[in-house]
């Protein structure tokens, strides 16, 4: 049973993240991403950045906790959401972007260089994969759960081929450089 299969962490999540979103995040894509482009976005949780991604672009939502599919279905009927494996990607369509906010961390080193090149593989040609993680080196264990934090030059390890990065920035999302925003291009 994962973390986010239990309701009472699902409410406390919800709880906790309530007052952030992806806004600037999803601002800094619309550079790169023209409106209308197809964007999955891996690990949903509550929505939110599903939600603000489907004003310009053709969304599709997935997370592994299906008490989040189910959560986002009932308030959210004409989206498309589904029950996904972020390593695995075990989904037979393309897509221009894949998008995740705070989501890849708490997977392995390994298990995320594994994602990423799931992800390049379901990816259309020139497409996208939008990614944002905790910044820094080291792993943190809370609450039972190993987190993962990545740097710009950590980062370089992970990248599959046939892919470069065409934007990277640190921002503030709780304390001052707390987070990293990468962006890959398939080419």
């Amino acid at each position: 049973m994962g973390y986010f299969d239990d309701n009472k962490n699902v409410d406390d999540y919800i709880r906790m993240a309530d007052g952030y979103d992806g806004c600037q995040v999803v601002k800094v894509l619309e550079r790169y991403l023209p409106p209308g482009s197809s964007v999955l976005e891996v690990g949903i949780g509550p929505g939110k950045d599903l939600t603000l991604l489907g004003v310009k672009f053709k969304v599709c939502g997935s997370d592994l906790s299906q008490l989040f599919v189910d959560m986002y279905l009932n308030q959210n009927k004409d989206v498309e959401v589904f029950q996904l494996d972020a390593v695995e990607m075990n989904i037979q369509r393309k897509f221009d972007c894949i998008y995740s906010n705070k989501v890849l961390h708490c997977i392995d080193q390994n298990s995320f260089r594994k994602s990423l090149v799931n992800q390049s593989k379901v990816l259309n040609k020139g497409g996208l994969l939008c990614h944002t993680l905790w910044y820094g080196d080291k792993m943190v264990l809370a609450k039972g759960e190993r987190y993962y934090y990545y740097s710009e030059k950590t980062i370089l390890n992970y990248i599959p081929s046939g892919m470069n990065i065409i934007h990277s920035e640190t921002y503030q999302e709780m304390d001052e450089n707390d987070s990293l925003l990468i962006i890959l291009k398939k080419y």
